[in-house]
């Protein structure tokens, strides 16, 4: 069985589009980890990322502002792609992605990271965000 990407009829004019308006490509989009947002109260949302086979120690989350940036470097592999000769272990296959990411997510203002936890291969973050300000009128002077 052979798996054959699909083309539109319109050749790369959708890369140029995405390229432009910056959209993420497909090779973009496969070099990220996959998430999920759920709103878990009012003003609180956990992102889950799947990120298989890392350890604490590979990834790094930071936040500045309203950019919330998840970072995983990959360590050196224990793992050898030998032969198998010597009677050490190898690779028959290698299914699970194991290249270093970097996600970027905007936040709204006022939204913190209140905590971060992995276990079972998903990297989970609780947000939260302060409760807005009710608006404040401005009075016009003459």
């Amino acid at each position: 069985m052979y798996l054959v990407p699909r083309t539109s009829r319109f050749g790369d004019v959708g890369d140029i589009f995405d390229d432009f308006f910056g959209s993420p490509s497909l090779t973009r989009a496969v070099s990220s980890p996959r998430y999920d947002l759920e709103r878990v109260g009012e003003g609180t949302y956990d992102i889950s990322l799947a990120v298989p086979g890392f350890g604490r120690e590979e990834i790094e989350i930071s936040q500045t502002d309203t950019r919330l940036v998840v970072k995983g470097e990959r360590g050196s592999e224990s793992g050898d792609d030998g032969d198998g000769s010597g009677g050490e272990s190898f690779y028959v296959h290698r299914g699970i992605d194991r290249r270093s990411f970097r996600h970027s997510f905007r936040l709204a203002a006022g939204t913190k990271v209140s905590a971060a936890t992995l276990a079972d291969g998903i990297l989970r973050l609780r947000l939260e965000s302060e409760a807005a300000a009710d608006p404040r009128r401005i009075e016009i002077k003459s």
